[in-house]
């Protein structure tokens, strides 16, 4: 099984059942286990859980204190953009404001739109439908409201295949983010990091964006771009034009942006930086090319070339890697390439939602009878449960599998209860491990 011939475990998502389950396993097993998390929330078995896990690879020093991640366990990996798919293009012309996300509140897409610069035409590019409640639901339609009569073009969700262009047209990206939604609803945690930002600015285009979460980590006022005060229209509006009208500026902070991206914000840099924590965790920090790991939670600033992490030699040992959140699906690859025998898991299950809205054998419940059937342990992930016909659709195969988290949940507790007290012998080790095992075919093929 994957599980059994890994030498170390990295899930995502620190409180996903996957992750829960990974990290017993690899306890029970001896296996050093490492999270990288997103955001999502959830209960930690009453702080049993976070022990369970050897070293926290943090996307940004912010993400590593929301999480509260120890921090000497810490180490901040950052995410990363291709340069060779998101790249400057000196015969495309740039024009306009690019904005690139979901639809939704804490976005600030309102206030981009009453920012935006007279003049300069607005693009947006993104999905819609991720706020089920009014009055968040109704926000796409807001976001109309305030466009009509503006330079404004909704180009809704757009493929993957087509961002670098809009990236490369753009004369500047605009992420304006807020800690309060224009429906007065404040935000906790916002941009963790902020892949779109990376993407840009791997094609060569500056950013303006707010100042929050772990954008001043990877944005340099001045000097890749500009941060702002969340929901400051007036100062957004004047940083705005400012690029737009100044074409010597924009090519300079552009230039500056992708210059930072080749030094420390590649996949591959990611990646490194990955692989130097494994090693270091397996007690092989040599093998993987005599440096050190990155500094725990220090974020990255100055302007030396010197890589965080060690160099791109391959690390001994197989690694299991269970990439389950989409955006950092784009770090295998490049952790393949430097680790051939890495192995992934926990692969996503795209269009649920879509297959939930036309399943003919979708079952209707009611949010109450939701809660009862799942459990508030199961943490199901979003694309598997949406709104149907008034209540909660959820897809046959998706309903049993929640009621196996249910039990399986309480054979994990019981599994941590004894790890967290160090009480289990190696007979009940393997049985326990055997058990959650049988209960949970998908997770350990």
């Amino acid at each position: 099984m994957a599980l059994a011939g890994a030498d170390l475990v990295h899930t995502h998502h620190l409180r996903s059942l996957p992750s829960r389950l990974a990290a017993v396993s690899a306890r029970l097993r001896g296996q050093p286990a490492v999270v990288t998390d997103h955001g999502l929330q959830g209960g930690d078995w009453a702080g049993l859980l976070p022990r369970l896990f050897a070293r926290f690879l943090a996307v940004s020093a912010y993400s590593a204190g929301e999480l509260g991640a120890p921090p000497a366990r810490t180490t901040i990996i950052y995410g990363g953009a291709d340069p060779a798919r998101f790249v400057p293009d000196p015969a495309a012309g740039r024009d306009g404001v690019l904005f690139v996300g979901r639809l939704t509140p804490h976005k600030g897409v309102d206030r981009l739109i009453a920012a935006l610069p007279p003049g300069a035409r607005l693009r947006i590019a993104g999905s819609e439908g991720h706020d089920p409640d009014p009055p968040e639901r109704d926000y796409p339609l807001l976001l109309r409201r305030l466009a009509a009569g503006r330079a404004v073009d909704f180009l809704g969700p757009v493929p993957d295949r087509d961002l670098p262009a809009l990236y490369r047209r753009a004369a500047v990206l605009a992420l304006p983010s807020v800690q309060r939604t224009c429906y007065g609803r404040a935000i906790r945690v916002s941009e963790l990091l902020g892949l779109v930002v990376l993407e840009a600015m791997a094609s060569g285009t500056p950013v303006v964006c707010s100042r929050l979460g772990g954008l001043p980590e990877i944005v340099r006022h001045g000097v890749t771009g500009f941060l702002v005060e969340p929901g400051d229209v007036d100062e957004l509006r004047e940083r705005l034009a400012e690029v737009v009208r100044d074409r010597a500026l924009a090519a300079r902070l552009g230039r500056n942006a992708r210059e930072l991206v080749l030094e420390r914000f590649t996949w591959r840099a990611c990646a490194e930086r990955c692989l130097a924590a494994y090693a270091e965790l397996r007690g092989r920090a040599g093998d993987a090319g005599g440096g050190r790991a990155a500094d725990n939670r220090r974020p990255i600033h100055g302007r030396s070339r010197a890589r965080i992490g060690a160099s791109a030699r391959p690390v001994a040992g197989r690694f299991l890697c269970a990439a389950e959140q989409d955006g950092w699906r784009k770090q295998v690859p490049h952790l393949l390439a430097l680790r051939p025998q890495i192995v992934e898991i926990g692969e996503v299950r795209r269009d649920l939602q879509r297959q939930a809205r036309h399943d003919r054998d979708a079952v209707a419940l009611q949010p109450r009878d939701l809660g009862r059937v799942i459990g508030e342990q199961a943490h199901l992930p979003h694309p598997e449960v949406t709104q149907h016909r008034g209540g909660v659709a959820v897809v046959p195969h998706v309903l049993r599998q929640a009621q196996e988290m249910i039990r399986l949940d309480r054979i994990v507790a019981l599994v941590l209860d004894r790890v967290g007290t160090d009480l289990i012998g190696q007979a009940d080790a393997a049985s326990l491990l055997t058990e959650v095992e049988q209960n949970t075919p998908a997770l350990f093929l």
